[in-house]
């Protein structure tokens, strides 16, 4: 079975490793970086907890995102459907619904001029 892939980053002070622990057997790989804000986990400490895992560091959450919609855009259509999950922090989770509200406009922009 494979499990879904996640972009995820957190705050210093949250159970990172156990996070990792506990939904490890589940997650086909991760795609992490450390926040740009005051309490967000480090990135020695992200790279640490991912040491172990299949895992790929990137430099902010839009490169990590775009990384994972690249690897689903690439999968066969005899592949199962691709599961996203992302979370970590509501900050991860605020960067998301702004990428993809961005998305949809877009894509909206897009139709408005092929019509």
């Amino acid at each position: 079975m494979t499990g879904p892939d996640c972009p995820f980053s957190a705050l210093g002070d949250k159970d990172i490793e156990g996070v990792l622990h506990t939904l490890a057997p589940v997650m086909s790989h991760w795609h992490y970086w450390d926040m740009v804000i005051d309490r967000a986990a480090p990135r020695a400490r992200l790279d640490a907890a991912f040491a172990r895992l299949p895992a790929t560091g990137h430099d902010n959450f839009k490169q990590a995102l775009e990384m994972v919609l690249h690897e689903i855009q690439e999968m066969s259509v005899s592949d199962s459907m691709p599961t996203l999950l992302i979370f970590g922090s509501f900050h991860v989770v605020e960067d998301a619904l702004v990428y993809f509200d961005a998305l949809k406009s877009k894509l909206q922009l897009k139709q408005v001029e092929l019509n």
